[in-house]
């Protein structure tokens, strides 16, 4: 049966791949390209032609420096984390569900002949329940700097670009338990992730939508981003054990 937190991720995933879909099904009447003239119809109409438009390939055309905006979910599942109010395991408490963990990235990227490199910064929030028992919930608030690398010059145009991100992150954690237990909270010292991922573009689906956008307000690729992450526990015994796995996620990135 799934639980809520199962269709809540399922629905944060599909909802970002909808928003892909969206953002670049502009209309390709919009797109601004100088227009020539056919002869005017039967009925005194001119009908407007607008003619094809080659454009520089991405890879020669980037610039030295690109932005990313991200948004993406994360299914983290820290398996070695135990209850701070008795000391039952993450599966115990909460039936080996993942925690969806929200995320928004900013990056500055500096763009050589080998790909991108670049630093950024993220936070991210989720929460998973123990619907079992309607009395246990775990908050995480992530936020930290990482550094990343970005293989996007393997085609003319970056269709497939793998990814690579180190990070150095806190998290702020709250356990919440039945009402006779009540609550404990605090804030982690530094760990780190790893992350490794594919940018896929979805350019191609409209190009003259994303040649309109580019040349708008600088949208050069909205990609669909599949990824895998791992995260190391704190440097202090003290604190709760947030180590994983890999987990898996998924979200959108644009670049400007």
């Amino acid at each position: 049966m799934r639980t809520a937190q199962s269709v809540l991720g399922t629905f944060l995933l599909s909802l970002l791949l909808c928003l892909s879909l969206l953002l670049i099904a502009r209309t390709s009447s919009a797109v601004e390209i100088s227009p020539s003239l056919s002869d005017a119809s039967n009925d005194g109409k001119i009908d407007v032609v607008y003619a094809a438009r080659q454009d520089e390939a991405y890879r020669d055309r980037r610039g030295k420096w690109a932005t990313y905006f991200a948004i993406n979910v994360d299914q983290i599942y820290p398996n070695k984390f135990r209850s701070r109010i008795d000391n039952a395991s993450y599966d115990e408490e909460f039936d080996s569900l993942p925690i969806p963990l929200l995320q928004f990235e900013v990056a500055q990227k500096y763009n050589l002949g080998i790909g991108g490199v670049g630093v950024s910064a993220m936070a991210g929030h989720g929460e998973v329940t123990d619907y079992r028992r309607a009395e246990r919930a775990l908050n995480l608030t992530k936020y930290g700097l990482g550094l990343l690398y970005v293989m996007d010059v393997l085609f003319p145009e970056p269709y497939l670009a793998p990814y690579f991100s180190a990070q150095l992150l806190r998290f702020r954690w709250d356990e919440a338990g039945s009402k006779t237990e009540g609550s404990v909270s605090g804030e982690t010292s530094e760990s780190t992730a790893i992350t490794f991922g594919a940018l896929i573009q979805l350019n191609s689906l409209d190009p003259d939508s994303s040649l309109y956008a580019r040349n708008s307000s600088g949208l050069e690729n909205t990609y669909l981003d599949l990824f895998v992450s791992v995260y190391n526990p704190s440097d202090s015994s003290k604190d709760p054990n947030f180590q994983t796995d890999i987990n898996f996620g998924a979200g959108l990135r644009f670049e400007f």
